[in-house]
């Protein structure tokens, strides 16, 4: 038995090749296949959410929100995980200032019994101006808002509880 779908490939084929050699339809063909990716990349990516990350102020003594949209992950210490790496990068937005010293990372975030444990990079304590205590009051507050329910947030330096008092 004959394959009766392959003249009609072969000619569909001749026939595109025919149609993408004009100008005008290379650049339609381009802006199609653009949007095509762009539409699978997009839905390949997930739900996301909308949330705010709190950062230094221009005057470094207080704190202001900015908005990010987030991919939302399963589960708390996923979704917190995230949020503290997002502050940890620090702001978009070139009037927020970074509460956190260059290099500084997000070592382990776990939750246990209504409670946040994150651990930083030990380069986390060389943030002076702001000072770390702002930076744990922040991520304390980004967590708050970025995430649903009530958490105790406890923050660790190479995991020392020893951190300066939040206000």
């Amino acid at each position: 038995m004959k394959n009766v779908f392959l003249p009609l490939f072969q000619h569909a084929v001749s026939f595109l090749r025919e149609w993408i050699s004009l100008p005008l339809n290379k650049a339609l063909t381009l802006l199609v296949a653009l949007f095509l990716f762009s539409s699978t990349v997009w839905i390949a990516s997930g739900p996301k959410y909308e949330t705010l990350l709190y950062f230094a102020s221009p005057s470094g003594h207080s704190l202001r929100g900015e908005t990010r949209v987030l991919p939302l992950g399963s589960g708390i210490e996923n979704n917190a995980a995230l949020l503290a790496s997002e502050l940890v990068l620090g702001p978009h937005t070139a009037s927020l200032r970074p509460l956190f010293a260059a290099g500084t990372r997000v070592e382990s975030v776990l939750y246990r019994a209504g409670t946040i444990y994150i651990d930083l990079s030990p380069e986390a304590s060389l943030s002076l101006d702001p000072p770390l205590s702002l930076g744990v009051k922040a991520l304390s507050k980004t967590l708050t808002a970025g995430l649903p329910g009530q958490y105790r947030v406890l923050v660790t330096v190479g995991g020392m509880p020893k951190l300066p008092r939040v206000r």
